[in-house]
């Protein structure tokens, strides 16, 4: 269990950004590692899901409110599915990204500077770890944030589709 004691730490992530293969494993640890804490992981989708104490579920027509509201954005798409996009708009956002280790995931996350690459083989541990150090060490996850928002404009300035 993680405990954020009162802050509140918002985890956010899309209903494509999570694999098939992990989606219903991934789900559950997240309700049970956010447990009896101030945490809580925000999925967009269209679908009609079982509301989970700490787990909210959000129409795709609200998927703005990621980038607004949350601390991390969370991503472990098939290797098959770029997330540059996703990841450009996060960095330059100052939104740090948890990822894997698979694809081109990782290549515009530096771990531990704009966010936390995860070893696939060992996710449960490792995004345990993650979280659990954004979420004890607020310095941690700061300094994560402005280095993001600093890599965006060095990598892109802007994203594809920004004005």
């Amino acid at each position: 269990m993680i405990s954020s004691g009162k802050r509140r730490f918002w985890i956010a992530t899309h209903e494509e950004w999570i694999r098939p293969s992990l989606k219903s494993e991934f789900f559950s640890f997240m309700g049970d590692i956010f447990k009896n804490s101030n945490c809580k992981l925000v999925c967009c989708t269209n679908k009609r899901l079982k509301q989970n104490q700490n787990i909210q579920y959000i129409p795709l027509a609200q998927s703005g409110r990621l980038w607004k509201e949350a601390h991390v954005i969370l991503t472990f798409a098939p290797p098959s599915t770029s997330m540059k996009e996703i990841h450009c708009k996060s960095l330059l956002q100052g939104v740090p990204v948890i990822t894997d280790d698979e694809g081109d995931h990782s290549y515009y996350i530096n771990h531990l500077y704009t966010g936390y690459i995860v070893d696939l083989k060992k996710w449960r541990q490792n995004l345990l770890s993650a979280v659990d150090m954004m979420v004890k060490e607020p310095s941690a996850w700061l300094t994560m944030r402005a280095n993001a928002k600093r890599m965006g404009k060095i990598y892109w300035g802007k994203c594809d589709g920004e004005d």
